[in-house]
């Protein structure tokens, strides 16, 4: 090690410092609670938008004869899924009564 250049040393640690420098800034902004939130909302968002896309092609079929289900199935799997959306937001609006209140 007594051999090598201490200029050189001291660039390669300066390069060193400025990739640490980089990753901590690129954790940082990864773990930034208002990124989380933007990253966590478009998830939600893209599976609304998945379950809304299949919950559309049940309720109104292209025609009646290549229908997925019958009437009364789709009017069951509304009903249920109306009753499935009323129960999840009821769990949330408690959900976060309760952690207001701590």
């Amino acid at each position: 090690m007594a051999d090598r250049d201490p200029d050189r040393i001291e660039q390669e640690i300066e390069g060193e410092l400025e990739a640490l420098a980089r990753n901590i800034d690129a954790i940082a902004d990864r773990v930034s609670p208002g990124n989380v939130v933007q990253r966590t909302g478009d998830r939600v968002r893209e599976e609304l938008h998945q379950v809304a896309a299949t919950v559309g092609s049940i309720v109104t079929p292209g025609d009646r004869e290549g229908a997925p289900l019958t009437d009364e199935q789709r009017k069951r799997a509304l009903i249920i899924g109306g009753a499935v959306l009323v129960g999840v937001t009821l769990l949330v609006l408690r959900a976060r009564r309760s952690g207001k209140r701590k």
